[in-house]
């Protein structure tokens, strides 16, 4: 059991680190490449490989869970999301799982919300100007992770 329970966060401690290798490119550079999302996409991959849960099924469930509302958004609202933010979150999602996905876009999309809102009010940035949603995914990540390590009282 105690092995079990440290590749567990070997996994969750890779996923993080990719994210915040994603997120680092995101703010310098302006996009996602597509390296982090098959990176993801492969730790959730050897993760079901090597038993650790989520299981295949909810994991691909986790994918469109997380990836399929930014797509739609993409699609009715033409830039504003960029398609690396569109696949990083479905990778992520599958990373995550069904009852992962969920969590990981709400804790993504509330801190950014607070954060785009305050940069706003301070004048810091105007209406319409690009907010990179990399950083955010981390939050959104170690949220959802939070929940599994931790359990819904952490989230």
């Amino acid at each position: 059991m105690p092995g079990k329970i440290l590749l567990r966060a070997f996994f969750a401690l890779g996923f993080l680190c990719v994210l915040a290798a994603a997120a680092r490119e995101d703010r310098q550079k302006g996009r996602i490449e597509n390296y982090y999302i098959g990176s993801v996409l492969a730790l959730g991959f050897l993760a079901c490989v090597m038993g650790i849960s989520p299981g295949l099924g909810a994991r691909v469930e986790g994918l469109w869970a997380a990836g399929l509302p930014l797509c739609a958004a993409a699609v009715i609202w033409p830039g504003s999301l960029g398609g690396g933010d569109v696949k990083l979150s479905a990778a992520c999602g599958f990373f995550l799982g069904l009852r992962g996905g969920p969590v990981f876009l709400a804790a993504t999309f509330g801190a950014a919300g607070i954060w785009g809102g305050l940069l706003f009010l301070t004048g810091r940035k105007e209406r319409g100007e690009r907010l990179p949603l990399g950083p955010f995914f981390v939050i959104g990540a170690a949220a959802a992770l939070g929940r599994e390590f931790f359990g819904p009282a952490f989230c």
